[in-house]
């Protein structure tokens, strides 16, 4: 910030304004490691936000981590299969030896 410019001319970019926000929050919240659903609205509402947007972000966030735990599953399962067709692999006799 230069020295003739006060606090309130600066102007900040979205980048900037997401991680000022974020900064905000964490030190508004040090003791609580959540917030509640009306914070979240509320703290949104204040930087001009609409609950609608919000909740649009939720949904979107909610889908993600379906498909993460989803892929994560999917992961798992063909890890087992993998596992269990090794060891029969292993276990069984070649034919003609």
């Amino acid at each position: 910030m230069g020295e003739n410019e006060s606090m309130d001319d600066r102007r900040f970019t979205q980048e900037e304004t997401a991680d000022l926000i974020r900064r905000a929050t964490e030190l508004r919240h040090q003791q609580d490691d959540e917030l509640t659903y009306d914070q979240l609205i509320e703290i949104a509402e204040e930087v001009g936000i609409d609950k609608r947007s919000v909740d649009e972000a939720l949904r979107a966030a909610e889908i993600e981590e379906a498909e993460r735990a989803d892929r994560a599953s999917a992961v798992q399962h063909t890890h087992s299969v993998l596992d269990r067709c090794l060891e029969i692999l292993c276990l069984k006799p070649r034919s003609g030896t």
